[in-house]
């Protein structure tokens, strides 16, 4: 697979997780507890969840320095 490609690929997918976990979070923090769940239960929820917010980011990071090794730059 050519790098370039795989750059792309993976820079469209860090995005892509970026703004779906980055809304559903928002959802959470503006919306708060509209499940029902008890107070304790929403906590572990929200700290279970929490960090598929870092997984956009991440991947854009782990990308980044695969473009830099690959490219000699």
């Amino acid at each position: 697979m050519p790098p370039p490609f795989a750059v792309a690929a993976a820079t469209a997918g860090a995005v892509v997780l970026t703004v779906i976990w980055g809304y559903a979070m928002w959802g959470a923090l503006v919306h708060g507890n509209d499940l029902g769940l008890p107070t304790g239960g929403f906590a572990l929820l929200a700290g279970c969840y929490a960090p598929l917010v870092l997984w956009g980011p991440l991947l854009l990071a782990v990308t980044w320095a695969y473009h830099r090794r690959r490219s000699g730059g």
